[in-house]
């Protein structure tokens, strides 16, 4: 028997698996466009917000008037202003000569320990022609005196030190203090990389053993300034002065060249009317490897040495 077919039957069938079909594909296709706008807008949307969050630390970060009005201290001030005669001390305005500033480690200690430098280091005042010693300004970097283990290069090695640290901040001062014209009478690399300075301007300090020092050329005070912006969290360093004529239209840019894959050769040039008149060789740096690697080779074993007092040790 041949069986017949209901053609009425089977066009209605036909047409409701039709629909499902395009209702099937018209899901699908939202389906793909919808991860498609996830995936592609996920990476810009998170890059926006990162941006603006950045913009609103930046927004809610001093200014450098506004730190150097909040960091000097009436002391300073008068030192400053001696020799001036009432009217202009009433007005006087600080001088910014120069200013560094980098970003903290990654270890809260570190921190801790480059916070109680920049107490000890804040308001320093070098007088006309002295001198300048980062260890005498801090003194020995001991508990009693604020300072706290933490990691530190000890031999090419991290090790967990007290003070521990400290070396950022006298790397931000060895950069201040070369922008802003001073004489460097004493200063040592590492001998690891760190990524708190560039290569070949980091400034390593062991008490008793290793100083950073420099001496004022100018004719007057110059006090130097040190903390911390309390929106970018970030570490800032200050040189500054009663005069704008101290530099007589000079600046000062430093340059590192890197000679091979841990040699840097530095320089610092001067700038007069845009143009370079002057480069003093600062000379060759040499590194056995990175506070990276170093880091990540000896943070689980690190041990600590007492009553070893060193910030950072050849």
């Amino acid at each position: 028997m041949i069986r017949r077919t209901d053609s009425r039957s089977s066009g209605r069938d036909n047409r409701r698996d039709n629909g499902y079909l395009r209702a099937a594909a018209l899901a699908a296709a939202v389906f793909t466009a919808g991860m498609s706008l996830f995936f592609y807008a996920l990476p810009a949307f998170a890059e926006s917000r990162n941006f603006a969050r950045a913009a609103a630390i930046q927004e809610r970060s001093e200014t450098a008037e506004d730190m150097v009005e909040r960091l000097l201290s009436p002391s300073s001030v008068n030192i400053l202003t001696q020799g001036m005669t009432q009217q202009d001390a009433r007005i006087f305005e600080p001088v910014i000569l120069s200013s560094y500033t980098s970003s903290y480690q990654a270890f809260p200690e570190s921190a801790v320990n480059a916070d109680a430098a920049c107490a000890y280091l804040n308001n320093t005042i070098v007088g006309a022609y002295q001198s300048f010693s980062y260890n005498e300004t801090l003194g020995e970097r001991t508990t009693e005196r604020g300072y706290v283990e933490a990691p530190s290069i000890t031999s090419a090695r991290m090790e967990r030190t007290v003070g521990g640290g400290i070396c950022q901040v006298s790397s931000v001062l060895y950069h201040a203090a070369l922008s802003g014209g001073m004489q460097i009478l004493e200063r040592h690399a590492h001998t690891l990389q760190v990524g708190y300075a560039p290569d070949g301007f980091d400034a390593s300090v062991v008490f008793g053993h290793w100083d950073f020092r420099f001496s004022n050329p100018y004719s007057c005070p110059v006090v130097i300034l040190a903390g911390r912006d309390p929106a970018s969290k970030q570490l800032r360093i200050f040189l500054v002065s009663a005069r704008q004529d101290l530099t007589q239209g000079k600046s000062y840019v430093l340059r590192s060249e890197q000679k091979d894959k841990l040699v840097y050769h530095n320089f610092i040039d001067t700038w007069e009317d845009g143009r370079r008149t002057a480069t003093r060789d600062l000379g060759y740096n040499y590194y056995q490897g990175s506070v990276a690697s170093a880091r990540e080779n000896s943070t689980r074993s690190m041990t600590v040495r007492t009553p070893l007092y060193f910030d950072k040790l050849r």
